[in-house]
């Protein structure tokens, strides 16, 4: 005779389909901390991403140690869900072998996947894992289908699109076949993830090692214009857009913010989790009160915008009065904690118990595929008052300080046999004990590292030596023009050979390759700083005029973007990838010279790291010139100045230090380059540099220059920079060459 109890409050939230749904979108929560991540899944995360010691982009979050991890990802597995790991920073040479000591441990405790920035990293992880998911971050600056399709040679499966795409341009990138993994709701940065220096070389603090300043949160004044917080992002919340995104097959929903603590996790996550589960039962969008209370209150900006998915931007995404938090009201801070932190979820198991006379006690657990059976003792005759039913479902059910709850009994008891109450007690806690020591829901790990560390970084140490500096090269100089009136100095120039030249400068006057061609210099296109989906037709299309009418020599990519369109017109041999291409490691060179002939050293090394890296003779370095701090897809004189009429070529934003960023609006693609307040020059340190054999090409980048600063700064190079420097010079850094980036 069976009985049988069941217990459906621990049903699975992806239990109901929309008619016509083909897939159901991922939640994705951040956590910096133990607690967190716990939080978050007991909230309705389907999968928590956090990081590792310092290597994330949230260098200043808690983060984790190894040992918590592999917790968390033993939590997390016992509810089918995953956890992804972020090492979505550069990383130098020295730090690629405790990065690999990390993951090897992470992998074989079965981490999910990695989100991923430096192109060495991903190589190294493709090569190293190749059975686990590989992500790209959104500080890969993937903000096109051509981008995201030269990610798939590294097994990438999934792309953090930039947030400033709008949905159809995501969409594009879905159509390689790839997984898109979007931001719905966090803080904003005003510049392209990935393309940021402006706390480095402003503050010597980078965002691309995890450590902004956020200097974009700082009170600005616009030349001619308003003042204020005039390129700080209002907080995304893109709550309103669900159905949207999910119609359009949004793979992953991701919430930012593993710097702030476990009840905004837990709490936003709550939200998004009944919004996504409601649209998916019912068709229909549905926000309670609390719940958009709930959304408009933890720890977010006292202004929110929907982000960039169906605008380009505008003033009422900036919260030009105050980028300031609100504060939390205590007792939903309290709320959040009781619901979702007091404790941990537990795996709902069904079981099954064989209570017969002069057989074993037998007891059976199902979670998922795993099967756990354990044997007792022969069960004897009951001498008076046989064990009934409801006995046996009491200390069965008894599963107390475990991470699971039985919410299926079968009982099959033939009333005629007595067991004690210790029997029961300890076949329960052995079957789940060997449960919880094996892989939840019957998925076993298998995977093991072979492979030794030290093979796996055998480039280290092979391009120089530390300590050994390679031979002192004479280089070469190139230079690069962003108007006519910088060309015609740098035409004149005699020492100059080879002229970089704006795609768009070029095939709106065509007698400019002409002008370079006589004057016995090469010619060299520079193809836009931002290329989104939105553009390529129109890139393609000049590109192609270009190749055909004016035979460059070559051409630049500062971008994954520019650097698949690059290599649709160009040969290997006569592409250079810019310093947003970024050669932090042995590893990205590599890479990068897989697709190139140069790459461009970046900016944020100092010159020990570079001689510890350089391929030298495929190597540029840039000598001179304004940096670009920041490419954005927001218009400062659109903000600054009521309007943007396509006329004004140039503003300036200055801090309350009085340090003067020029701003120059890209109007051909809609976007804004803020410039260093003064320029890189290598000329007083120019001489070591040289002697240092560190690059072939030197480069000198004219961007703001008058013709007359241009042509002043040109004979000083010319001469050796030797001398007085140009007034111009007054005012300059070396960068990060004798320092380095935090």
């Amino acid at each position: 005779m069976a009985s049988e109890i069941k217990d459906k409050k621990q049903s699975d939230h992806k239990s109901s389909y929309r008619e016509g749904l083909l897939f159901l979108p991922e939640l994705l929560s951040p956590a910096g901390d133990y607690e967190t991540a716990v939080g978050a899944l007991n909230a309705g995360a389907d999968a928590v991403y956090l990081g590792a010691s310092a290597f994330s982009a949230r260098a200043y979050a808690k983060n984790l140690d190894t040992e918590e991890i592999i917790e968390i990802i033993r939590y997390a597995h016992l509810f089918g869900k995953k956890i992804y790991l972020t090492s979505n920073i550069l990383m130098r040479n020295s730090e690629l072998k405790e990065l690999l000591d990390i993951t090897d441990r992470l992998y074989e405790a079965g981490l999910d996947g990695c989100i991923i920035q430096d192109l060495g990293v991903l190589s190294l992880f493709s090569e190293r894992y190749p059975d686990m998911e590989r992500h790209a971050s959104t500080q890969m600056a993937i903000l096109s289908s051509a981008g995201a399709r030269m990610l798939k040679k590294y097994g990438v499966t999934r792309v953090v699109p930039g947030r400033e795409l709008s949905l159809e341009e995501v969409k594009a990138i879905k159509a390689e076949g790839l997984q898109a993994e979007c931001f719905i709701h966090g803080a904003m940065c005003y510049g392209y993830s990935g393309r940021c220096l402006m706390s480095s070389l402003a503050g010597g603090r980078s965002g691309n090692r995890g450590r902004c300043a956020g200097p974009c949160r700082q009170f600005y004044r616009c030349d001619g214009g308003d003042e204020g917080y005039i390129i700080s992002m209002k907080d995304m919340c893109s709550v309103k857009a669900i159905p949207e995104l999910i119609d359009a097959g949004v793979d992953s929903f991701k919430i930012e913010g593993r710097m702030k603590d476990a009840a905004y996790s837990a709490g936003v996550t709550s939200v998004y989790r009944h919004v996504i589960d409601d649209y998916i039962r019912t068709g229909r969008f549905i926000l309670s009160k609390d719940d958009e209370y709930a959304l408009k209150n933890l720890y977010i900006r006292s202004e929110i915008q929907e982000g960039y998915y169906f605008k380009h931007n505008g003033k009422d995404m900036i919260s030009v009065d105050s980028p300031a938090y609100v504060k939390v009201p205590d007792e939903l801070k309290s709320a959040v904690r009781e619901k979702f932190l007091s404790g941990r979820l537990k795996t709902p198991v069904s079981a099954k118990i064989i209570v017969k006379k002069g057989e074993a006690l037998t007891f059976e657990l199902n979670a998922g595929t795993c099967t756990i059976t354990k044997k007792g003792d022969v069960v004897d005759a009951a001498s008076s008052k046989p064990t009934q039913d409801d006995v046996i479902r009491e200390k069965i059910c008894m599963t107390g300080a475990t991470d699971y709850e039985i919410t299926e009994l079968l009982i099959d008891n033939d009333r005629e046999s007595f067991v004690p109450m210790g029997a029961l007690k300890k076949i329960r806690r052995d079957a789940f004990e060997e449960l919880a020591e094996s892989e939840s829901f019957g998925k076993t790990n298998t995977r093991k590292i072979t492979k030794d560390i030290g093979d796996g970084l055998s480039l280290i140490g092979t391009s120089s030596k530390r300590g050994k500096r390679k031979a002192a090269l004479e280089p070469v100089y190139y230079a690069g023009v962003s108007d006519a009136g910088q060309l015609s100095e740098v035409i004149n120039s005699g020492f100059i050979g080879a002229v970089i030249v704006p795609l768009d400068l070029l095939t709106d006057n065509g007698k400019l390759a002409e002008d370079i061609r006589q004057s016995g210099k090469s010619l060299y296109l520079r193809l836009p700083g931002i290329v989104r989906q939105k553009d390529l037709g129109r890139i393609r299309k000049k590109l192609n005029k270009a190749v055909e009418e004016y035979c460059p020599d070559g051409v630049y990519a500062d971008s994954y973007d520019a650097l698949a369109l690059a290599g649709e017109f160009f040969e290997k041999e006569k592409i250079h990838t810019d310093l947003h291409m970024y050669s932090f490691n042995s590893y990205s060179i590599r890479e990068l010279l897989t697709e190139a002939a140069f790459y461009t050293i970046d900016v944020e090394s100092n010159i020990r790291n570079i001689e510890e890296k350089s391929e030298s003779e495929n190597a540029e370095l840039i000598a001179y010139g304004h940096i670009p701090v920041m490419y954005s897809a927001g218009c400062v004189i659109l903000t600054a100045k009521g309007g943007c009429n396509r006329n004004e070529n140039r503003t300036f934003i200055s801090d309350e230090k009085g340090h003067s960023f020029p701003v120059i609006p890209v109007h051909e693609y809609c976007y804004n380059v803020i410039y260093n307040c003064v320029p890189t020059s290598l000329h007083t340190v120019l001489d070591d540099v040289k002697e240092a054999g560190i690059a072939k090409v030197f480069r000198l980048e004219f961007t703001v220059e008058s013709e007359e600063d241009t042509r002043r700064i040109l004979k000083f190079y010319e001469d050796g920079a030797r001398g007085d420097a140009p007034g111009c010079l007054k005012q300059y850094t070396n960068g990060h060459l004798f320092r380095g980036a935090m």
